[in-house]
């Protein structure tokens, strides 16, 4: 049988990990050896001759994902830190760097899952995403990078030749201890994703990882599923197969990472939804008793009592470009949250359709958007 790796990715890739550029290029030749370089000068390569005790669990785990052993170069460096990387060169071509702290804490097992992930970030490409801190979309690309290690730890559940073994490994990578310190109660260890049932402060939302409880029980999810023990088919079944389990992780990452996130969010688009009413309104200068019952109607007294506030310290002039900003503010924070935020104006703007002339919200959405 003939193993596609266009259809693995297809069938393995979770439904938030979105390909965010189309024409993806692959480094030089050059930039290959360089780095295969750069490698032996930090680390020692993993072959027969230098690693033998080594050698056969990567091998394994590479013809396990149907790719061929000789295009992947495994380097072993001095580190305690618990680590592992993998680069692609090319459409065949891959470097995977492991620290010594991550090859001694391991099992043979445990191994061919890390191994496996860090293949699956290669041949998904998400070392070609942005990484947070390098624009002003912070949350979405964090909310990226969480989402692309569901997708990784698919590919390395596939790899793992004893599937029980990738539980034990998150949890030896959670706590960094070896077997005798730690009861592979694995239920024990996904309930403690109900220490984080509560809202955080938006800098323990700013992670590139989920929380392991939370990775281990997607994978609990997966194991279950048509897909995991058939990764390289095509069955009808698939599709629906993978929403459901899609929908369940989608909801864990909500309720336990993205709980706040989430809540800012609505915030966002609640403020917007505000501004743009009162913009729309006050483009004829006023804001008639109609108008205010409309906004009491989508808000609440509060609200209008504070916008009237608001209004009266404003000079006729100032008034228009005042709520402008204000809009435009609400749109630049909402875009830094969501990549929904043109759905959000769009939708504000079907509503007001029914309060407002069309040539005037028109208007204001092209200021907005251009702003």
């Amino acid at each position: 049988m003939e193993y596609s790796l266009d259809k693995l990715v297809e069938n393995i890739r979770f439904i938030d990990d979105i390909s965010i550029n189309e024409n993806l290029e692959f480094g030089s030749t050059e930039i290959n050896n360089l780095s295969k370089k750069m490698s032996t000068l930090s680390g020692m390569p993993i072959n027969q001759d230098l690693l033998p005790s080594l050698y056969p669990i990567i091998k394994n785990t590479i013809e396990r994902l149907h790719l061929n052993s000789n295009n992947i170069q495994t380097y072993v460096y001095p580190s305690s830190e618990i680590q592992a990387t993998c680069q692609q060169y090319s459409e065949n071509d891959f470097i995977i760097s492991l620290s010594s702290g991550i090859i001694d804490l391991l099992n043979e097992y445990e191994l061919e899952f890390v191994i496996g992930h860090e293949i699956g970030h290669a041949i998904f490409q998400h070392d070609k995403y942005p990484t947070p801190g390098t624009s002003n979309i912070e949350h979405q690309l964090f909310r990226l990078a969480r989402a692309s290690e569901i997708s990784a730890d698919r590919i390395g559940f596939i790899a793992c030749s004893k599937p029980d073994n990738v539980y034990s490994a998150l949890m030896k990578i959670c706590s960094g201890l070896k077997d005798k310190y730690i009861n592979y109660d694995i239920s024990a260890f996904i309930e403690l994703a109900g220490n984080l049932d509560k809202p955080m402060p938006i800098n323990h939302v700013e992670m590139t990882h989920p929380p392991l409880v939370v990775r281990a029980r997607a994978l609990i999810w997966f194991s279950m599923t048509t897909i995991a023990n058939n990764p390289f088919e095509s069955f009808k079944d698939f599709t629906e197969d993978k929403k459901q389990l899609d929908i369940k992780i989608k909801n864990d990452l909500d309720k336990y990472v993205d709980n706040q996130l989430n809540n800012d969010i609505y915030l966002a688009q609640e403020d917007l939804r505000f501004w743009m009413f009162a913009l729309v309104f006050v483009m004829d200068g006023k804001l008639s008793k109609n108008e205010q019952n409309i906004i009491k109607d989508y808000f609440s007294d509060d609200m209008l009592r504070k916008l009237i506030g608001y209004l009266s310290g404003l000079s006729a002039e100032n008034t228009i470009n005042e709520l402008l900003q204000k809009v435009i503010k609400c749109i630049t924070h909402l875009k830094a949250l969501s990549n929904t935020y043109l759905e959000d104006v769009e939708d504000n703007m079907n509503i007001l359709s029914n309060h407002s002339d069309i040539s005037i919200l028109n208007q204001i959405k092209s200021k907005v958007l251009n702003g």
